[in-house]
This record gives structure tokens, sequence and C-alpha cells, in this order.
């Protein structure tokens, strides 16, 4: 009887982590525009064994649920025929084979633009490694054997400008609500310009005394206007009003200089009711 070889494979996708990766990234994030038209991302297989490593762009981008949970979005048709990156950019190689603990840089090159209008374009950049092919054993045995491959794909920012960006920024408070282990403080951003806002938000809440209850600076990436859930260990509140101080700047650690668009910084103060502790 021929032997068959099953083959499992389990895709793991890390947002923006390597724990447990068989590869590494960097920088987090590729930015092109048409001074820079080219741009390396270096990928380290950080495991002791060969890994094939495929890399390929699409469109998506960062967003909120219904419950203000990060999340990213794919398939939407409408935004990908105005602001999608990939039609301009081209990756050398695609595909590649890393040596345990080997590195080797992929190349980013923008091409024409010229009929493009103004503003930020953008995509993900996914990059999958999994084990090379295996030659086919075509010996005849009465055995069935199982091979495990996992694979696993790392996701970065691919952030391309054309001409002149600008970014507005409006916020009203949505409500407050506990779970199971947190409170959860429901911001509604309204995102006007032709370049997402790629920055932090930080938030601190008091009590109706003035006494500081709880505070979080996070990144929050906005492409397009959402609610995003802040989340405060629930130990710290009781029912009852809590005063809110809200701000948003274009502060991010992975965002080049020249590629933060302009932004004023936004400052925001409201009172919101939380029950259910």
């Amino acid at each position: 009887m021929k032997k068959f070889a099953i083959i499992i494979v389990l895709s793991l996708i890390f947002l923006s982590t390597e724990m447990l990766s068989q590869i590494g990234l960097y920088p987090q994030a590729v930015f092109l525009n048409q001074k820079n038209r080219a741009s390396n991302l270096k990928i380290l297989n950080m495991s002791n064994e060969t890994k094939e490593v495929i890399i390929d762009i699409m469109f998506g981008y960062p967003n909120y649920d219904s419950l203000g949970n990060y999340s990213l979005v794919y398939g939407d048709t409408i935004p990908e025929a105005k602001w999608s990156a990939t039609p301009y950019v081209r990756v050398f190689p695609k595909r590649l084979l890393l040596k345990g603990n080997e590195e080797q840089v992929v190349k980013f090159m923008l091409g024409n633009m010229s009929d493009a209008p103004d503003g930020t374009y953008f995509g993900r950049i996914h990059v999958l490694s999994k084990n090379p092919p295996q030659e086919v054993d075509t010996t005849y045995t009465d055995k069935i054997t199982a091979q495990i491959d996992i694979h696993f794909t790392l996701i970065s920012a691919l952030i391309v400008d054309k001409g002149q960006t600008h970014c507005e920024i409006s916020v009203s408070p949505v409500r407050a609500f506990a779970d199971s282990a947190k409170v959860n403080i429901m911001v509604d951003v309204q995102k006007g310009g032709n370049a997402p806002f790629l920055g932090t938000s930080a938030m601190k809440v008091f009590d109706m005394s003035g006494k500081l209850v709880a505070e979080t600076k996070e990144m929050t990436p906005f492409y397009f206007s959402g609610t995003r859930a802040f989340k405060f260990d629930k130990k710290f509140f009781n029912n009852g009003r809590y005063r809110v101080e809200f701000s948003m700047s274009n502060e991010h650690k992975d965002v080049p200089d020249d590629f933060k668009v302009p932004f004023e910084p936004l400052s925001e103060s409201f009172v919101v009711d939380l029950d259910g502790i």
C-alpha cells in the first residue's frame, strides 16, 4: 500500500508582536513618498532551522468593532479603490529561503503616481514563514504518517504619501460600561482629510472630587472614522459619575518625522456615568 503523508497546516497571525514567532521584522512599517521612493524591510530568521519566507502586500487597515476593540479590515472594496497603495508598490524579492539565524533585506519600490490625487495611500505587508518544501517520499509502505507544518504570519503597515496631506479630527463621548474585568470608556472619532491619523491618544479619568482614578496613553490609528474603547481595571471604579480628560497628538514612535501629518493637538473634557460595577 502506498504511503500517505498527511500535512497539517497551522496558521498563526501576530498583529504587532514577534512572540513565539519564527521570524522578526525591522522596521515595524514601511514608508514611501516622492522623495523616498525605496525602502528596506529586514527579515530575520529567529529559529535554528531553514525557513521559506513569502512576502505579499494587500489592502487592509485597522479599525474598531462595535465594542470599540481593535481589528484589521480586509476586502473593503470601496476605500480600496481610492486609497490602496498596492498598485504603486513593488517588492523584491517576494520569496526567499533563510537559514537559521540568517537575515535578508527586502526592497520596496514606489512606482509612478503622477495620476493619483494627493493623499496617503496604505496597505498591509504580510510576511509568512514556513518550513521549506520537502521531497516527496515515493516508497511504498502500509504506514500513514502525519507532518505538521506551522505557518507564521507577521503583519506590518505600508504607508505611501503623495503630495500635500492633512488630517482633521473631532471627538465626542459615546458611553461608559463595565464588563467582567474592565471599565470601557468609548469615544467616537470623526476623521476628515486625505490622510489617516497615526498618533497617540491619552485619557485621564477623575472622580467628581478631582482625584485621579486611572489613566492610559496608547497609539490609536484612525484611518477612517470610528469608535474606540479605552479600557481600565474595574477594581479602581465604583458606580457613579466621572470626569474624563481626553487628548490626541501625532506623537508615534514608529512614524518618521517626514511622514507625520501636521496636526494640532486636540484636548476635550467630558463627564460619563458608570453603573453595573
